[in-house]
């Protein structure tokens, strides 16, 4: 037959189940299964005594249709449990706030089953720190106070390394910004600014020895200072000057900048600025090579002392902290937007050997490298680096070279001495100058390779009149024949 098959009589009473009807109908009345079933848990749970209500004899379930609780559905007792059964209720209403009664019930003891097992954790953490086997004579709850206790204390410790760590990274350098106002305020405008010291009262400008220290920034070879020379200096070489030193070593001056479009230095970089005229007849297409560029002071010199020279100029600097300080405090960044310099950072020694590999020669090297504490590098005492470094000059080309800080702490004669005559010997076919230390108030000790240049030589290289001063100073050395170490 068609259609759905009706239900006879008297299956309940055979089969002891519901019909279909009877199911739908039990499902539509106010007090369904699942809310007594719901009551039944909560009533367990909550209410005190709930385990004697719920085995108790199940109440008729005529008030339960009329929508109250009997006391066999959790409609007695004492407690949140009963207390909230009551509100609650019978009937649809009553069965959802139920729902919602058991699902915040499941919580409260996963809180608490959490909490129990972060004690059970500490204890455990406390007896294996303390080298014991047993029960801890604490509770769970004092187990947990004591962790708490300790986790705050940890926390705090982080909390004040972190302060410190940022103190040691920011607060012994300012930013580029911080700097400059403070500068300006400090010296009163003497780099052209108008401001007043109330703008930018950041904090007091340490001051060194007649000079402001404008910044100070880390290095992997020692903390670099940039400091502003009063212009009433006692130092007149240094006096008004932007000058770049070690934090470790105050007697040696790694870079000067003075603003301006004149070159003023008046110190080593005036020396090094005296090997263009030597260079009058190499081709224009290989450049001057500086090893150790430092803040571009030596190679600024000289794009200001030969504007019209188109001999390009290649640098190396090891340390990336001082190309950096170079571009923000010494007017690096002009001369290579301008297309005369071009720094590169590396080991010096090595990138020039990558160049000579290239093909790439020098009309001449100025040599300006010293380790942090700025003494000579053991490498410049030895033929091998002098040998290599002579294979990448051009024929007839020359090597100036800076070979001592002079009388500071770091001074070591016997070095610049064995550099100097390793340079003569392998770079100047035995044929050199030699820098008197001390004259024209330049303690330092240079070496020029090659024949001795004579007045006529430093007039066909048209050298500036300013530097014409310092062509006296210059020691002609030759050396025997044959000899290599242990001459001069």
């Amino acid at each position: 037959m068609g259609g759905r098959r009706r239900a006879r009589p008297g299956r309940r009473e055979r089969s002891g189940r519901l019909s279909r009807h009877e199911r739908v109908a039990r499902r539509r009345r106010p007090g369904c299964r699942l809310g007594r079933g719901v009551r039944r848990v909560v009533q367990v749970v909550l209410v005190p005594g709930g385990g004697e209500a719920a085995g108790a004899r199940r109440a008729p379930k005529s008030p339960r249709r009329q929508g109250t609780v009997g006391p066999g559905d959790g409609g007695g007792g004492s407690g949140l449990g009963g207390v909230l059964l009551r509100h609650a209720g019978g009937g649809r209403r009553g069965g959802v706030s139920l729902f919602f009664i058991f699902v915040w019930a499941i919580r409260m003891t996963s809180c608490f089953v959490h909490h129990r097992g972060w004690a059970d954790a500490s204890r455990d953490a406390e007896e294996y720190a303390s080298g014991t086997s047993g029960t801890i004579g604490t509770s769970a709850g004092e187990s947990w106070d004591e962790w708490d206790q300790r986790a705050s204390e940890r926390a705090h410790a982080s909390a004040s390394d972190l302060e410190r760590d940022r103190a040691d990274a920011h607060g012994s350098w300012a930013s580029a910004e911080a700097n400059e106002r403070v500068v300006m305020a400090a010296v009163g405008g003497a780099y052209g600014y108008a401001s007043t010291p109330s703008q930018f009262d950041v904090r007091s400008p340490t001051r060194v020895d007649g000079m402001t220290v404008l910044e100070e920034y880390p290095s992997d070879f020692g903390l670099l200072q940039v400091m502003r020379v009063d212009d009433d200096h006692r130092d007149v070489t240094f006096a008004g000057a932007t000058l770049l030193m070690r934090a470790s070593n105050q007697n040696a001056v790694l870079s000067e900048y003075r603003p301006g479009s004149e070159p003023t230095s008046g110190g080593i970089f005036d020396l090094f600025a005296m090997l263009p005229p030597l260079l009058v007849d190499q081709p224009g297409r290989h450049p001057i090579g500086i090893l150790g560029l430092g803040a571009g002071t030596c190679a600024r010199e000289l794009a200001l002392f030969y504007p019209e020279e188109n001999r390009h100029m290649v640098g190396w600097e090891l340390d990336p902290s001082i190309l950096h300080l170079g571009r923000k405090w010494f007017g690096m960044d002009e001369l290579e937007q301008s297309g005369r310099l071009t720094a590169r950072c590396g080991d010096a020694f090595e990138e020039l050997g990558r160049a000579r590999e290239g093909g790439g020669l020098c009309a001449g090297i100025i040599v300006d490298v010293f380790d942090e504490d700025s003494r000579v590098l053991p490498q410049l005492t030895k033929f091998e680096t002098w040998e290599e470094i002579a294979r990448s000059l051009a024929p007839g080309g020359r090597i100036i070279a800076n070979l001592s800080t002079g009388r500071g702490k770091s001074a070591n004669m016997q070095a610049a001495v064995a550099a100097a005559e390793a340079a003569i010997v392998t770079c100047g076919g035995g044929h050199g100058s030699l820098w008197r230390g001390g004259a024209h108030g330049i303690w330092n000790e240079v070496v020029l390779t090659g024949p001795h240049p004579t007045i006529q030589c430093w007039a066909d290289g048209h050298l500036p009149m300013q530097l014409s001063k310092y062509t006296d100073a210059w020691v002609p050395i030759t050396a025997p024949p044959g000899a290599r170490q242990g001459w001069m």
